[in-house]
């Protein structure tokens, strides 16, 4: 390895943060990582290059730097491991600095002064990391050319069954990520939203007083909602055999009412999310904020956060110029949450017909709203942080939907529809969801007290475009994000609701 201990350093440098990237690949555009991964593989290259100015033996250097780049790297795992796995007392910087300090002086004292063959442990060290890096390359790729792949629906299908209306309605169907259901509301986070409820139904929206998601993760609910049908009756036995959730993006963009609708002539609108797979971006109009350029990004957010420089984003009373600015996270959502409820208050004046998905992602975490719409203070508490952000949430969706219904030619169709239940939930309470349904016209038996999202678009469908498609019945099933496919059917507890 004597001409090539520099690889070592570099790939220690790049593997942190390519297996970071790995592990959040389907929140992260790739392209947002590509700046971390120069500065860390030129990091890797510079302490190389210092530890030998300093008159270390090359291969005792690169042996050094790869292990202060893997310390430096995990710190911040090892951090957030412990806060996670309940050891609240253990995942104090006061503890742990003093072990990776301990870890470092034992680990320099044998590269540099005991180990007899220093290039075989560099050599080693170097095979460790690039296989990882193999690995997490291979990871990215993998799920890439998956959510890329054209989706195999059978939406085309149900093409012929629609007829366009003389005066086709606009369509918004506006999923609020993570808008659990009144009751669920009141109990858990001490939100009544009974005022919210009959402002809407004042206006003429009909409130499924007993609605549950079909699904309890964003995905599988949105691949079922927009293909109005359960994931078993489109979605190949292999990909449920192979325990994937990658393979529903494609459900999800290119879905069976989309295709329906654009066959009539509508156009779509869609936004930036910062969920890969609930952006449309070959919409005919996708909107999405105007990036922010100064700072960190989320990828390097994540990366500050995961290693030693957590130190000093934690730490108190240091200088601004020392410490990096981790709330990109949030700035960035908080943009692009108004972006979002701003840009829709303005598509009335866009020539119709059009089919408006929107996924709102509030009162879903990151908490970035007070109730009065003031920025959220750092790290705050959960549960109340939610229930802030429903009560702002609310009083923007009330603005909008007088101003869709206000401004629109043709009475709009507007759906109001939580994807799942609260982040903080139970089983059952996940399950939960806020739904509401603008249909000016339709039948008074065409929305029922339980209507789930699977029947959203057949109501739809039937009222305006002359179908008649059968009511699916309305069932909820938990499941992880580990085992997505296997199922735990959730029966309805609400007080008058059909269990």
């Amino acid at each position: 390895m004597r001409r090539t201990q520099w690889l070592a350093p570099l790939v220690w440098g790049l593997y942190p943060a390519a297996a970071l990237l790995a592990a959040n690949v389907q929140e992260v555009q790739p392209a947002a990582a590509l700046r971390a991964l120069l500065v860390c593989g030129l990091a890797g290259l510079a302490l190389y290059g210092l530890l030998k100015a300093l008159k270390i033996a090359p291969d005792r250097a690169a042996a050094a730097a790869a292990l202060l780049l893997a310390l430096f790297f995990t710190y911040g795992h090892a951090y957030i491991a412990l806060k996670t796995a309940g050891l609240a007392d253990l995942a104090r910087h006061r503890l742990l600095a003093p072990v990776w300090v301990l870890l470092l002086a034992a680990g320099l004292w044998f590269l540099l002064r005991k180990a007899k063959d220093p290039a075989a442990v560099a050599q080693a060290l170097a095979v460790i990391a690039g296989v990882g890096l193999a690995f997490s390359s291979y990871q990215i790729l993998a799920y890439q050319l998956a959510a890329n792949r054209d989706a195999r629906t059978a939406g085309a299908a149900g093409e012929s069954d629609l007829a366009r209306p003389a005066q086709p309605p606009d369509i918004y169907y506006l999923i609020f990520d993570a808008y659990a259901r009144d009751d669920s509301l009141k109990d858990s986070y001490g939100v009544d939203i009974s005022e919210f409820i009959a402002a809407l139904e004042a206006e003429g929206f009909t409130v499924a007083r007993c609605a549950s998601s079909n699904y309890a993760q964003t995905r599988m609910s949105l691949a079922s909602s927009l293909n109005m049908d359960y994931l078993e009756a489109f979605l190949p036995p292999e990909d449920i055999a192979g325990n994937d959730q990658t393979v529903l993006q494609a459900y999800v963009k290119n879905n069976r009412v989309r295709l329906s609708l654009e066959a009539l002539g509508y156009q779509t609108v869609a936004f930036e999310t910062g969920f890969a797979w609930t952006e449309w971006r070959d919409a005919d109009r996708y909107l999405a904020p105007a990036a922010k350029t100064s700072g960190l990004n989320n990828f390097e957010t994540l990366l500050v956060e995961t290693s030693a420089l957590r130190l000093l984003t934690d730490a108190r009373n240091l200088p601004a110029f020392l410490v990096p600015d981790t709330r990109y996270k949030e700035e960035v959502h908080r943009a692009r949450v108004l972006f979002v409820l701003e840009q829709l208050a303005q598509l009335p004046q866009m020539a119709g017909p059009k089919f408006v998905f929107g996924h709102i992602v509030s009162p879903h975490p990151p908490y970035v709203f007070n109730a009065d719409g003031s920025e959220a203070p750092p790290d705050p508490d959960p549960v109340s942080a939610y229930a802030e952000q429903v009560r702002y949430i609310n009083t923007r969706i009330l603005a909008l939907v007088r101003t869709l219904i206000a401004n629109s030619s043709v009475p709009p169709v507007i759906i109001l529809q939580g994807d799942h239940g609260a982040i903080l939930a139970d089983k059952q309470e996940r399950m939960q969801i806020f739904n509401a349904y603008y249909l000016p016209g339709a039948p008074p038996e065409t929305l029922y007290e339980d209507i789930s999202p699977v029947n959203s678009f057949r109501a739809v469908f039937n009222v305006y475009f002359g179908a008649e498609y059968p009511f699916l019945p309305d069932e909820s099933y938990f499941s992880t994000y580990a085992a997505p496919y296997t199922y735990e059917r959730i029966l309805e507890r609400r007080s008058g609701c059909v269990p």
